[in-house]
């Protein structure tokens, strides 16, 4: 793959493609997260800040984790994820 087409995370970039949108992570382990686990899904969620710069969350428990990025660009002001 040509480099040119790799963002600075390695995503694929089409060049005449728009590629603003927001972003979701997740983990899941049946027997619990470990702490390992739980700095992956941290570094994961800080990977996709570019994809929503506008807000964003985490969930966790016992066994999963959940991330998202915002990025407003409908309903600006009104469209905040709960």
């Amino acid at each position: 793959m040509r480099r040119s087409l790799l963002n600075w995370c390695g995503c694929i970039a089409h060049p005449l493609e728009r590629t603003e949108m927001c972003g979701i992570i997740g983990l899941f382990n049946v027997a619990g997260r470990t702490v390992a686990e739980q700095a992956v899904g941290e570094a994961m969620n800080a990977a996709i800040w570019h994809r929503g710069p506008d807000g964003g969350g985490v969930y966790r428990d016992e066994q999963a984790m959940l991330g998202m990025r915002r990025l407003a660009i409908i309903d600006v002001q009104g469209g905040q994820q709960p």
